[in-house]
């Protein structure tokens, strides 16, 4: 009696020490993240362009053009990247008159929260056209959630990505773009899967561009050098989205 006893606490303490490793582990690799840098933070400031909130019960930073706007941007970041790196680019987009809307995922990580656009379009009843997209992991996230909410949206916007569901047959107005010298988005990987983009699809591709410039968190490991300004890239890749979202 006293063996079976000893046995199931040993059983117990082992489940325990396990989960503890794969918990600790997780938090370990959640918290090891790209953080938004000091011109990120910068444009999360309202100015006489753009005004900007930030949604804490639906965990979004609204962009609000200071002009009458009819179109909106849903974005969701790149994996293990702080959702405010983006901020420059919701900026750009929002003053040429796109509301943006900036998802802060849980831990970085869209893949964990890929319900995170539902709700927000109640906020913005005045809204006639809605796009979504993404940077790497966002972009292929939202795919997934576009895929389940087809007739909701107009536009999709990808960064760094490319659709992991067939979306070939749908209606949506889509733009792809990529930088030239992308080491961490495998350029086969985009082309093997060219199939599956919606049939209204425009390709472009930055010309000395990398992956971790479509945000401002500084470079990313594995990545490309870019030739190009941070600046630069966000100014093209938000030129090129307006073709969509606006």
């Amino acid at each position: 009696m006293k063996n079976s006893t000893k046995k199931i606490i040993i059983s117990i303490s082992v489940v325990v020490v396990v989960l503890a490793t794969i918990i600790g582990g997780f938090f370990i690799y959640v918290g090891d993240y790209y953080k938004a840098d000091e011109t990120a933070l910068n444009a999360l400031n309202s100015n006489e362009l753009v005004k900007v909130e930030f949604n804490n019960d639906k965990g979004y930073y609204a962009f609000i053009p200071n002009v009458e706007y009819t179109s909106a941007f849903i974005f969701i970041p790149g994996g293990k990247v702080e959702c405010t790196a983006y901020a420059p680019l919701m900026q750009k987009i929002a003053q040429e008159g796109v509301l943006c809307i900036l998802l802060k995922v849980k831990f970085n990580l869209a893949i964990l929260d890929q319900n995170a656009p539902k709700g927000i379009k109640e906020d913005f009843k005045e809204v006639e056209k809605w796009s979504i997209g993404g940077h790497s992991l966002g972009g292929a996230v939202a795919c997934l959630y576009v895929n389940k909410h087809i007739d909701e949206f107009q536009g999709l916007v990808l960064m760094g990505s490319f659709p992991s569901k067939d979306l070939s047959e749908s209606n949506l107005d889509c733009v792809a773009i990529y930088g030239s010298n992308d080491k961490v988005m495998k350029k086969h990987h985009f082309e093997d899967n060219i199939k599956n983009f919606p049939k209204l699809t425009t390709v472009h591709e930055i010309n000395g561009g990398n992956h971790a410039f479509f945000g401002s968190y500084g470079e990313q490991k594995g990545d490309g050098k870019a030739t190009i300004s941070n600046a630069t890239q966000i100014e093209l890749a938000a030129n090129y989205s307006l073709m969509v979202v606006a």
